[in-house]
């Protein structure tokens, strides 16, 4: 089937609804949405098809459907939407606690290879190179993983900022693509403590600061660090192994700089990526190409259910 020819309707139309639309737009798919609120459709310079109903969405026979409502909302869109025959994608986090997450779960059991969930970072060409050089270090003995960027500066005050909301939001449950990569990495994560809090000036209810200390299954120390605090956005994963470091930095945004470098033990620095700079949409179009071909690299509803496990005990 012709890219052109493919059909996606994306549920829900707040800021990174409103993103997916513009990117699948822009790859010549034909695109539909619904949101309980009303679209002014001249924003997408009437490229989309806007749907009055759920209803009118399954019945305009989709080949690919995104749920980006907020997470709350998450199982109850899937319990229509696995009506249609489309395949879905679920944006992060699965759920906003884990009973629904529990139900996407046996729901994503009976109906195999339809239904994903979003890990954009996965197709980052920093955690790419990162993940192919990992075999150089030998033993790894501790990791640091950290992100960094001021809320407000993420997202337009105009659309829905899902973070703010107390009993769904928080840096924790926001970053939890953060905590894929490290499962990616070194498989399935424990935790062992972790310390939040509110401290910035953006009105967060929830946490804007998180330290997490985690333990994979095979002993690697790694310590998570999150914030919605810093008006300069930062990125990264630092490796320690017994025979070199590899480290991972991005910085800024549109474009964004990435560098993934190689330090041995002698002061070498084996520079893998070089300040190479990296358009803001290139993850998530990624990520859309391989949700609308082979899901290659896409999150299991299985990975994504332990992974916000993890998440929500930190939050505890």
């Amino acid at each position: 089937m012709e890219i052109n020819k493919k059909k996606v309707v994306v549920i829900g139309c707040g800021s990174i609804g409103s993103k997916y639309l513009e990117i699948l737009c822009e790859l010549g798919f034909s695109v539909g949405c619904y949101d309980i609120k009303k679209i002014d459709s001249n924003l997408y310079n009437n490229k989309i098809i806007i749907f009055e109903s759920f209803k009118n969405c399954i019945e305009s026979k989709p080949d690919f459907i995104i749920i980006a409502t907020p997470p709350n909302e998450h199982l109850s869109c899937l319990e229509k939407t696995i009506k249609s025959n489309a395949k879905i994608l679920l944006e992060k986090p699965l759920a906003a606690s884990l009973n629904d997450a529990k139900s996407i779960v046996k729901i994503a059991e009976k109906n195999k290879n339809r239904i994903w969930c979003v890990s954009n970072m996965r197709y980052h060409p920093g955690f790419i190179a990162l993940k192919k050089n990992l075999e150089n270090l030998g033993k790894i003995y501790s990791t640091t993983s950290h992100f960094s960027h001021k809320l407000s500066q993420m997202r337009p005050a105009s659309k829905n900022i899902f973070a703010a909301k107390k009993d769904e939001g928080g840096v924790i449950l926001d970053c939890v693509h953060d905590i894929d990569l490290l499962v990616r990495l070194f498989g399935k994560l424990s935790l062992i403590n972790s310390w939040i809090a509110s401290l910035g000036n953006d009105k967060i209810e929830a946490e804007d600061f998180a330290q997490l200390q985690i333990i994979s299954e095979k002993g690697v120390h790694i310590s998570i660090n999150l914030d919605f605090l810093s008006r300069w956005k930062s990125r990264g994963i630092k490796i320690v192994g017994e025979n070199a470091t590899l480290l991972w930095e991005s910085h800024g945004k549109n474009p964004e700089l990435v560098s993934v470098k190689i330090l041995s033990n002698d002061g070498i620095i084996e520079k893998i990526l070089d300040n190479i700079t990296i358009p803001n949409d290139l993850v998530y179009k990624e990520m859309l190409l391989d949700f609308t071909s082979n899901c290659e690299e896409l999150q299991t509803v299985s990975e994504a259910f332990d992974i916000l496990s993890l998440a929500l005990e930190a939050r505890s």
